[in-house]
C-alpha cells in the first residue's frame, strides 16, 4: 500500500482539518531519518493550500491540544 495513496484517501474522507502530522519517532529511524520522516510529509502535503497545511503541520494540533 503506497503512503501516497493512503494519505490521499485520509485526506478525502476527512479532510486536512482533522488530520495532524506526527511520527513514531524513534521507530521511524529504523526506515528513514526524521528529517527524512518531515520532508515526505511536506511532500504528501504539496498539493494542499497554506491554510490546509498549515492545519496539517501546525493548527489542528494547537485546536486539539488548546496550546
Amino acid at each position: 500500500m503506497s503512503g501516497r495513496w493512503v494519505w490521499g484517501e485520509r485526506t478525502v474522507r476527512v479532510g486536512p482539518g482533522r488530520l495532524m502530522f506526527g511520527s513514531d519517532w524513534p521507530v521511524c529511524l529504523l526506515a528513514a531519518d526524521y528529517g527524512q520522516v518531515v520532508d515526505l510529509a511536506r511532500q504528501l502535503t504539496a498539493g494542499l493550500g497554506d491554510r490546509q497545511r498549515s492545519a496539517v503541520f501546525d493548527a489542528t494540533a494547537r485546536e486539539v491540544y488548546d496550546i
